[in-house]
């Protein structure tokens, strides 16, 4: 196969909208830019990522272990720049978008259980060098975001807070865009290690898992009213009307909706996700725990019917909450499925180590 196939295949797989429509504002538009460059960290990246993906979903071997040498080149590479940049204003976006490639790759060709996250990590570590103000426009806002998302998942699966849920990471790189309903939700995930305690998977022995303390079931009743806020910012987004949504709704419930996009599963699925990491701590709380289950295993339907990667990606630790916490054994049963298809149909080998 050519390389500006590969490359261009590479491209529309983790930028995909929609089942024909592609994400025409996504930074993974700047990979040809960054190909006809003569920079060989950043070439080597995508070649990487490219015939990764080649290799795994076609099950050429050559091209997978092509892909292994490249990998060791890109990372060879990236160290020497970083080492060599003199000033912070020699940072691009571009060298943020290098290390998020790496970690997709990991997605296709897991290196170590631990690399697609270190991969994360610095490229977290590139924004804090730039610091928010950088991050409030253009390709450096699309970076903050992306990176922060995969973030907020490296923060839910070590229960572990990070920079990004700081007062000035949640408003400077807001002061020229306009904060989402999905950004809303991503700041008050963010906010949950630091807010409550671990939840533990229910009918489980532990412990740890004792009664809610008053001050942890203070802090939930504070997010669910919150997450009702959210909701009908989100619902207005979408442009659904529904006459149950009416403001005086105390309790988060689920967004029943078809999505016809990435973004808006995506969407969809963080709120959900939002709700049950609080439900499952309530009690007498299933059937609503059930149907944000049933929120979630929907969207994550249509991302894989839609064939974009990146949501792929995006929709593995929300499953993964779907089969810790669903008291529905059917629920937890397609969840399961879904995830190890998607292993196997898709060539994502690597999601394991993302939830």
């Amino acid at each position: 196969m050519l390389e500006g196939q590969m490359v261009s295949d590479f491209i529309s797989y983790f930028s995909r909208y929609a089942v024909n429509q592609l994400r025409s504002f996504s930074w993974m538009h700047l990979c040809p830019q960054m190909m006809r460059q003569k920079r060989p960290d950043w070439r080597a990246c995508i070649l990487a990522g490219s015939l990764a993906l080649y290799g795994t979903t076609v099950g050429n071997r050559g091209a997978t272990v092509e892909s292994y040498r490249l990998y060791d080149q890109a990372l060879w590479h990236i160290r020497r720049r970083l080492a060599d940049a003199n000033t912070v204003a020699e940072l691009v976006p571009e060298d943020v978008g290098s290390l998020l490639i790496l970690s997709y790759y990991e997605i296709h060709a897991p290196t170590t259980p631990v690399a697609h996250f270190e991969h994360i990590k610095a490229a977290s570590t590139l924004l804090v060098m730039v610091g928010p103000h950088r991050c409030r426009e253009g390709y450096w806002h699309q970076m903050f975001q992306s990176v922060r998302l995969h973030m907020l998942f490296f923060s839910l699966t070590r229960w572990t807070s990070t920079f990004f849920a700081s007062q000035e990471w949640t408003t400077i790189p807001y002061t020229n865009q306009r904060k989402l309903a999905s950004d809303d939700l991503t700041i008050l995930l963010l906010h949950y290690p630091r807010l409550l305690s671990r939840p533990h998977p229910p009918n489980t022995l532990d412990s740890n898992s004792d009664t809610p303390s008053s001050e942890q079931l203070g802090a939930a009743s504070l997010i669910m009213q919150e997450l009702c806020f959210v909701r009908q910012k989100l619902v207005s987004q979408l442009s659904l009307v529904q006459v149950h949504d009416q403001p005086e709704v105390q309790v988060p419930l689920p967004i029943n909706y078809s999505p016809t996009n990435s973004d808006e599963a995506t969407a969809v699925t963080m709120y959900s996700l939002a709700c049950i990491l609080v439900l499952v701590r309530i009690e007498n709380s299933d059937f609503l725990l059930t149907a944000h289950c049933d929120v979630i295993l929907g969207a994550a339907a249509a991302v894989a019917s839609f064939g974009d990667g990146c949501g792929l990606v995006r929709m593995a630790f929300p499953l993964a909450t779907v089969v810790r916490y669903s008291t529905d054994l059917v629920q937890k049963g397609s969840a399961e499925k879904m995830l190890q298809s998607w292993r196997t149909d898709y060539g994502l080998i690597g999601l394991p180590l993302v939830i």
